[in-house]
C-alpha cells in the first residue's frame, strides 16, 4: 500500500504543512477506473492533491492523484479481501520509545 510509505518518523515529530492552510474542495461526483467517486482537492503553491472516495457504497477511500513530488499516486481496491497475511516468523522489534 502506498499510503504506508508516508510514515516515517521524521513526518510524525515534524508533520508536514504544506497544506495547513488550504480549505478542501468537494468536486462533481465522477468516475475513476470504472467507479462512481467523489473528489475532494486542496490546491496551492501550484500543487493540487485530489483524494478520491466512492460515491457508491462504503465511502471507501479509493486513491488519489498527487501533482506533489514527495507524495505518490495511490489507487487502492479489493476491500473486503483477504490479503493472506501472516504472523512475523522471526523476532519482533517494537519501535524506540523517545
Amino acid at each position: 500500500m502506498g499510503g504506508v510509505s508516508w510514515c516515517h518518523s521524521e513526518q510524525i515529530s515534524t508533520p508536514d504543512t504544506a497544506s495547513a492552510n488550504l480549505n478542501p474542495t468537494k468536486g462533481k461526483t465522477t468516475t475513476v477506473d470504472g467507479q462512481e467517486v467523489v473528489p475532494v482537492s486542496i490546491s496551492g503553491r501550484g500543487e493540487t492533491v485530489t483524494w478520491y472516495a466512492a460515491a457508491t457504497g462504503k465511502p471507501y477511500y479509493l486513491g488519489q492523484d498527487s501533482a506533489r513530488e514527495d507524495m505518490p499516486d495511490i489507487t487502492l481496491s479489493d476491500f473486503g479481501k483477504s490479503v493472506d497475511a501472516q504472523k512475523p516468523a522471526g523476532p519482533v522489534q517494537e519501535a524506540p520509545q523517545e
